[in-house]
């Protein structure tokens, strides 16, 4: 939320959102105050208020108007909609901890994708929560859960990208405050036949094949032995028959949805991907998206948008980390000018073009 936005809230608005985020007394407090104690924690100046006792009520809403949500985003509607990552689901006495992805939505609020028997469901994750917290699309948290008038939602966020929220700082630097440099380390690998590529840490290296199902199986395979890194996987044009390659993936974060999925799915996969990948490289770790394949994306990314933004995303920083591009190109010509490396796909062999 703005600062303009706090200051056109109405004096009980203010308190309300005040009480949200942890400030103390609100009701005590004139409106320049509460503004600034609210900006205050939100710069993580100050810590907030952290209500445990169980008494009193929630209030009846968090300002989401669930009929407004795009799908796939309205309640109890089934989508194949697979975003697969490490599973954590630990449940105590009174609450369950989750790990997933979150997306920022309208309404200054936020969705938590979290995975379960191969599928994936969101949870609401409050306003206020992404105000304190300072998430952003493609983090990955472990949140508490509660209920909110019978609804469950996230309550409380304890991790964010691997950090104790007590040891996070909300003042993180972006993808875009880092410079590119030239890639010089290698990628490091199990196998000498992919060893011997020479592929770098932050650089795009082409995949070029016929067969689809051979180009398939041989880059699950690069992907499953590279070591060392933060696998990302995007596939938006999945049929049943091609399930047991996904199935073959490991340690793999998987951005999936089926050709009978809508365009806005496929959408929303491209665009997490390409978001999770920002956020990995700027808590200074290697990310390597495998694109299969980048034609795919024209069905569902009509403008190419998303395309263009996800095939200029190879990026290299000694002060943060890197992320790697490997697309299977198949035809396309229209991103030949941003590779680096260029390979062909031969009897599940890789050979340098």
């Amino acid at each position: 939320m703005l600062d303009e936005e706090l200051d056109n809230m109405s004096i009980f608005a203010l308190r309300e959102f005040a009480r949200r985020v942890g400030v103390i007394s609100p009701t005590s407090k004139k409106k320049e105050q509460l503004i600034k104690d609210i900006i205050d924690i939100r710069e993580g100046r100050v810590q907030p208020k952290i209500n445990t006792s169980k008494h009193g009520r929630p209030p009846k809403t968090n300002n989401l108007n669930f009929n407004e949500l795009p799908k796939p985003f309205l309640p109890n509607e089934n989508y194949n909609i697979v975003l697969q990552q490490p599973r954590n689901i630990f449940t105590f006495t009174d609450i369950e901890t989750v790990g997933g992805f979150v997306e920022l939505t309208q309404n200054n609020a936020g969705l938590l994708w979290c995975y379960k028997d191969f599928n994936y469901s969101w949870i609401y994750i409050p306003s206020e929560l992404i105000f304190t917290t300072h998430v952003l699309t493609g983090d990955y948290v472990v949140v508490g859960l509660g209920k909110v008038d019978g609804q469950q939602c996230v309550t409380k966020i304890y991790n964010i990208n691997d950090c104790p929220l007590v040891k996070y700082d909300p003042k993180r630097k972006h993808y875009l405050d880092y410079k590119h440099i030239a890639p010089t380390k290698k990628l490091t690998f199990t196998l000498p036949e992919f060893s011997n590529l020479g592929l770098l840490k932050g650089e795009s290296a082409y995949f070029y094949g016929e067969n689809n199902n051979a180009n398939t199986q041989t880059i699950i395979n690069l992907l499953n032995d590279v070591k060392d890194v933060k696998k990302l996987y995007l596939n938006v044009s999945v049929a049943e028959k091609n399930k047991g390659f996904l199935e073959k993936l490991e340690r793999c974060e998987m951005f999936v949805s089926y050709l009978t999925n809508s365009i806005e799915d496929g959408k929303r996969m491209i665009k997490l991907c390409i978001e999770r990948a920002k956020r990995i490289f700027e808590t200074g770790e290697a990310a390597v998206i495998v694109v299969d394949d980048v034609s795919s994306l024209f069905d569902v990314d009509s403008d190419k948008t998303l395309t263009r933004e996800l095939m200029s995303l190879t990026k290299n920083s000694n002060a943060a980390g890197s992320i790697t591009l490997w697309p299977i190109m198949k035809n396309v010509v229209a991103f030949d000018k941003l590779y680096d490396k260029r390979f062909v796909i031969e009897n599940n062999s890789i050979i340098a073009k």
